[in-house]
């Protein structure tokens, strides 16, 4: 079901009030909340207004849907984007997906072993989608991307269409078993996309194994 909103402020308003009233009562069970957040400019604004109007910021455990094989340093870096927004945040709270800028392989092992408390529960996962379709960093047309739709690994190295090209992702397995699930799209041309019937891209295959999946839009 598609939550539509009038604008990407009231998208917000109501997302960020969504977000938070689930992670507390995680809180409230677990001690902790543990969330999984794609990067990227749309859901940027609602990190925002959740790092001022979340007040257990420090029972957070913050991770990554998805990263770009790079440095924090790099303006792509998702990492980077997530403690910029969370800056309330403790710093150990957020924990991102690159260990071992030499060895993409073994950096794949190391976030095997990171983030393996995501793997046991995660709390929420916030998802967005590309105008090809790709969520996640899981992209059409690209053979470990397809695994990654249907493999019971954890994660996964991708390759996007896009600099820059090497990309490590979450698999919709470990994705689809968090208790919350949202997608955040803007614009008709992502609206579109994803409500096609003929197009079978990554987005329509999560749709399919995610039937709980929130989806908040906006134009």
């Amino acid at each position: 079901m598609i939550q539509e909103f009038a604008s990407k402020d009231a998208l917000v308003e109501e997302f960020v009030s969504w977000c938070l009233a689930a992670l507390k009562a995680s809180v409230d069970t677990n001690g902790s909340a543990r969330i999984l957040l794609s990067g990227g400019g749309t859901p940027g604004p609602s990190y925002l207004r959740m790092n001022l109007d979340c007040d257990f910021l420090d029972r957070l455990e913050i991770g990554l849907v998805d990263e770009r094989y790079i440095g924090q340093e790099s303006e792509f870096s998702n990492e980077r984007l997530l403690r910029s927004c969370f800056s309330n945040a403790p710093e150990s709270a957020i924990k991102g997906m690159v260990y071992d800028l030499d060895d993409y392989e073994n950096n794949l092992e190391l976030l095997n072993s990171e983030y393996n408390h995501f793997v046991d529960r995660t709390d929420m996962v916030i998802l967005g989608m590309g105008p090809d379709g790709h969520t996640a960093s899981i992209f059409p047309n690209d053979a470990p991307s397809d695994e990654a739709l249907f493999t019971d690994k954890n994660f996964l190295n991708t390759n996007a269409p896009a600099h820059p090209t090497q990309r490590i992702t979450c698999s919709l397995e470990l994705l689809r078993n968090a208790r919350n699930i949202a997608l955040i799209i803007t614009g008709t041309q992502k609206l579109e996309v994803l409500q096609s019937n003929t197009l079978q891209l990554p987005i329509h295959t999560a749709l399919e194994k995610c039937p709980n999946i929130n989806i908040f839009y906006s134009e």
